[in-house]
């Protein structure tokens, strides 16, 4: 299975039925202006879980890890989640899509991700360059990432050479130098087609996307 088709297969495919005692309902917003998630409680046959992106949860669901079929997490735009521990007790997550969510990956978080088995597509946000190379360095866990956004990252950048990159942002990083890492299997970002680069007043150069052979967009914001 291709990468794209195993990232659009959700869209395509019709939802695994499950027992659901509390669906997710749109945030309330109390008096105060905070935002408030429904706790949902899903009986162990899910198997695939969206309800909550796009939400203000600021924590897991308390009753999630008791999901052991869970395959699929769409956490994408819940602005609020600021961490995913516990989610490695998910034994057969293959799919998990974080981007754009207020949990930026740091050490932590990467070797929360490595001890998951079966993952095959993530999207994930990051700020941490020494976060950002153990990820990559675990090859395992590199194949598994689609589509990546580096904000805020402090220190100049170091990037694997892969052929499952298929989406990269880089965002608000005040110095940006790009170092290429290749490999003697893997030595181009093959399938990487669009590189979006914003608010980073230190970018010298980008002969790096060199090594993008189907780059096909290319996106520079001050």
């Amino acid at each position: 299975m291709s990468q794209e088709e195993l990232y659009s297969q959700p869209h395509r495919e019709s939802c695994f039925s499950a027992e659901i005692h509390g669906r997710a309902k749109e945030a309330k917003r109390d008096d105060d202006g905070e935002a408030r998630v429904n706790r949902e409680e899903f009986t162990g046959s899910c198997r695939r879980l969206s309800q909550i992106q796009s939400t203000d949860i600021e924590n897991l669901p308390d009753g999630l890890q008791k999901l052991k079929k869970l395959m699929h997490l769409y956490l994408e735009r819940t602005c609020r989640l600021r961490s995913v521990v516990g989610i490695s007790r998910l034994p057969l997550l293959s799919v998990l899509r974080l981007r754009s969510s207020k949990c930026l990956a740091d050490l932590d978080t990467v070797n929360e991700l490595k001890r998951m088995e079966h993952l095959e597509a993530v999207t994930i946000d990051i700020s941490s360059a020494s976060a950002l190379e153990e990820l990559l360095l675990y090859n395992k866990l590199a194949k598994s990432i689609q589509r990546l956004s580096i904000v805020e990252a402090k220190n100049n950048l170091v990037l694997s050479a892969t052929d499952d990159l298929i989406d990269l942002t880089i965002r608000s990083c005040s110095t940006l130098k790009v170092e290429i890492k290749r490999s003697s299997s893997r030595r181009s970002f093959l399938n990487l087609s669009t590189v979006c680069i914003s608010s980073c007043d230190g970018l010298k150069e980008l002969t790096w996307l060199l090594f993008a052979p189907n780059l096909t967009v290319l996106e520079l914001r001050g």
